[in-house]
């Protein structure tokens, strides 16, 4: 005959374990850590609205940069060449970074138990095709943006 009773002896961990198995016991650690850094991170917020100064002048609310007195309103309108310059550098810099990685991973790509040739038609065209894709993405991205007009400056 088999025993059904759930056991009410154990403590802590080793009874939710034996109740709802080691599965969702794992999902307990992470929820531990994500309030125990929430609790942490209230904390200090409230730490340090209570414990700063709070004495507001004109000087202090005024714009400040590199020392010099603000001319006009900070509130001026910037042409959009800018932000659309800006926003191509850091998407090519971005991917450029992916580059490098991948061609580490890509130079030591071996697989043991296969001879040099068919490791390259089962590893290495696939990936290599990988990157094609991606630097086809890339050139289409870049085509595009010159073709629009983005990457002149007048």
């Amino acid at each position: 005959m088999e025993d059904t009773t759930v056991n009410t002896t154990l403590k802590g961990a080793d009874w939710i374990v034996n109740t709802y198995g080691a599965y969702y016991a794992n999902y307990g650690v992470v929820l531990v850590f994500l309030a125990g850094g929430l609790v942490v991170a209230l904390l200090m917020v409230v730490i340090a609205k209570w414990l700063a100064p709070y004495k507001p002048s004109p000087a202090k609310r005024s714009t400040y940069e590199c020392s010099e007195q603000p001319l006009g309103s900070a509130w001026i309108k910037f042409n959009i060449r800018y932000y659309y310059f800006a926003l191509l550098f850091l998407i090519f810099d971005v991917e450029v970074v992916f580059f490098y990685p991948w061609a580490t991973v890509f130079h030591d790509l071996k697989n043991p138990h296969l001879s040099e040739f068919y490791t390259v038609i089962t590893l290495g065209f696939p990936v290599f095709g990988e990157m094609l894709v991606f630097l086809f993405l890339l050139i289409l991205g870049w085509v595009y943006a010159w073709r629009k007009g983005y990457l002149t400056w007048d």
